[in-house]
């Protein structure tokens, strides 16, 4: 098992995987403990996970910095919001919901990742809200697709083409285009929305 291998499995098992100087603290959710094999991978691989989570914490400081680029015209935002991506980093660190099995939470965990690395900056600045990028359904949120954020959207082998004020043009693997709406701009939405 390889150390991105490792931090799924940590996810998934509700444990949360951090590091205080030289040392590796694995800290299980609460009414969950962490398991032996667990256990022995972390010292099998302690210095490969201390180095990922520098560089993950390196990066993080980057993407703060990285907010605002200085352009000809002044400052200019090239990406989304810290919110977003403190928000996206608590849900993909955080135990998976308990409606996905585990290969559909990974697949999904991975197509969201790219999503929000290739294509939150844009949705942030054509004024989408952070619940039609990664909102979830508290209790459903894998059978709840309407409450599902674009993001937790992909995971069935669609590619983003491209995003508008309105939604996303997708593809999928075979290249048969569709097109995801943000709520309130559907066509179908707007033939049954009575007027006033």
């Amino acid at each position: 098992m390889n150390v991105a291998n490792f931090f799924f499995e940590a996810q998934y098992q509700g444990i949360s995987v951090t590091m205080q100087g030289e040392k590796l603290r694995l800290s299980p959710a609460s009414g969950r403990t962490i398991p032996p094999a667990l256990l022995t991978l972390a010292a099998l691989l302690k210095p490969e996970i201390l180095t990922s989570l520098t560089a993950q914490a390196e990066e993080m400081l980057g993407l703060e910095e990285k907010q605002f680029s200085r352009s000809s015209f002044g400052y200019q935002k090239v990406g989304p919001p810290m919110q977003w991506l403190e928000s996206f980093e608590i849900i993909a660190t955080g135990p998976a919901p308990s409606d996905f099995s585990y290969s559909e939470w990974k697949e999904t965990l991975t197509a969201a990742t790219a999503f929000m690395n290739i294509w939150a900056g844009e949705a942030y600045s054509l004024a989408w809200n952070i619940s039609e990028v990664i909102g979830l359904h508290p209790v459903a949120p894998r059978a709840r697709r309407d409450c599902q954020g674009i993001a937790w959207s992909l995971a069935d082998r669609l590619n983003v083409i491209s995003l508008d004020g309105h939604g996303a043009d997708l593809r999928t693997v075979r290249g048969v285009n569709q097109r995801w709406w943000r709520p309130g701009y559907s066509p179908a939405e707007k033939t049954t929305t009575q007027k006033a």
